[in-house]
């Protein structure tokens, strides 16, 4: 049972330690209308994951902004990735998405 409880203690400190290295970005959907999230720049698209509640996360791979698309049609750019950079993110808005906080 203690070496059970040993390797999740050491499995929980090598993914904090992966993310602290390679960076993360998050973005919550408080409006729920949104149907995709992903980082952009001129050259490269990358779309982060859809989780439950709202969520859209992902290990940066480009430099670029966010760009989310929701369900309205309506489309919100913001925010700043790349690389090694942890990052979190908010799209707001009454009826739509109006802003990318």
């Amino acid at each position: 049972m203690i070496e059970l409880a040993v390797t999740v203690v050491l499995l929980i400190a090598a993914v904090a330690i992966y993310l602290e290295y390679s960076g993360f970005v998050i973005v919550h959907d408080e409006t729920g209308m949104a149907v995709q999230v992903r980082l952009t720049n001129a050259n490269q698209k990358q779309i982060l994951a859809q989780m439950p509640f709202g969520l859209f996360v992902g290990i940066p791979k480009l430099e670029g902004g966010i760009e989310v698309n929701c369900s309205d049609g309506s489309k919100v750019d913001g925010g700043y990735v790349t690389t090694h950079m942890r990052e979190t993110a908010a799209v707001t808005g009454h009826g739509t998405c109006e802003q990318l906080q």
